[in-house]
């Protein structure tokens, strides 16, 4: 009964991205090669994004400071 109340049920569904390799990982720190890193982009959230421009932009972060000038 309690399924019934203000519920909705997700079904899983496929993914089909065009890419150019098989991936190796699915974790977004395990190994960096683009058909790694294509596949995550769509299922993770970034800190930070790079614009057109190529400045950072937040993502998830709110906000980020530099530790010292050199770093």
């Amino acid at each position: 009964m309690l399924a019934s109340i203000g519920t909705s049920t997700t079904l899983a569904q496929n993914l089909t991205i065009g890419i150019g390799g098989s991936p190796t990982a699915l974790d977004p720190l395990f190994y960096n090669a683009a058909p790694n890193i294509s596949p995550t982009q769509h299922m993770f959230d970034r800190l930070v994004e790079q614009d057109a421009e190529a400045r950072l932009q937040p993502m998830l972060a709110q906000s980020w400071r530099a530790l010292s000038h050199t770093v």
